[in-house]
């Protein structure tokens, strides 16, 4: 798939990083046993929809932004039955800034 071949690419220049290719089972069975081994899931909409409702089922939340554990790592995404409950990218960056890196303005 493109992503994989961009998100390779990408990491090529932050080798720090580790990068981990797993299939949607893996990553649903990671959310339920042990969701901080994860950092960041980059995935298509299909699967994204699939772990988001893991998500939701782990938190027995439905958030706007779906958040998964009580540490700095974190899985966010789109939690929304309509488009008008998409929120702005902008409350997204916010969202994660606070949780993830405790930056607030």
């Amino acid at each position: 798939k493109l992503w994989r071949k961009i998100v390779a690419d990408v990491n090529e220049d932050y080798p720090f990083v580790s990068v981990d290719m797993q299939d949607v089972s893996a990553t649903v069975d990671a959310i339920i046993s042990n969701p901080t081994s994860l950092d960041v899931v980059v995935t298509t909409a299909l699967f994204g929809d699939i772990l988001t409702q893991t998500a939701k089922s782990v938190t027995n939340e439905t958030p706007s932004i779906s958040y998964v554990c009580d540490t700095p790592l974190a899985m966010y995404g789109f939690v929304q039955t309509s488009a008008r409950e998409i929120p702005s990218v902008e409350s997204l960056i916010r969202f994660m800034l606070k949780n993830s890196f405790g930056i607030e303005k």
